[in-house]
C-alpha cells in the first residue's frame, strides 16, 4: 500500500464517529458540492449536519437520510453568522 493510500485510510479511521456541521451555500453548484463532502463525510464514518437555507439540496439530503437545520444565512464564515 503507498504512502499517500495510508494516510487516507488512516484519515478515514479518524472521522469515524465525529460529528461535522457543514454549512450549505445558496447557490446551486456549491450546494452540490458540500452535498459531495456531506456523503463522502458520511460514507467515512462521520455523522455530517448540514445546515442552510430549504431548497432542493436540503431536499436531497433529507431524502437520504441526513440531517439539516434551517439556518437563513449570508455568509458560509461562521464569525459572521
Amino acid at each position: 500500500m503507498s504512502t499517500e493510500a495510508r494516510a487516507s485510510l488512516e484519515s478515514m479511521r479518524r472521522l469515524a464517529g465525529a460529528t461535522v456541521l457543514q454549512l450549505a451555500p445558496g447557490n446551486e453548484i456549491a450546494g452540490r458540492n458540500a452535498l459531495t463532502i456531506a456523503s463522502l463525510l458520511q460514507r467515512s464514518g462521520a455523522r455530517p449536519i448540514m445546515a442552510g437555507r430549504s431548497g432542493a439540496i436540503a431536499d436531497e439530503w433529507k431524502a437520504g437520510g441526513g440531517e439539516w437545520l434551517s439556518l437563513d444565512h449570508d455568509s458560509v464564515n461562521p464569525l459572521k453568522l
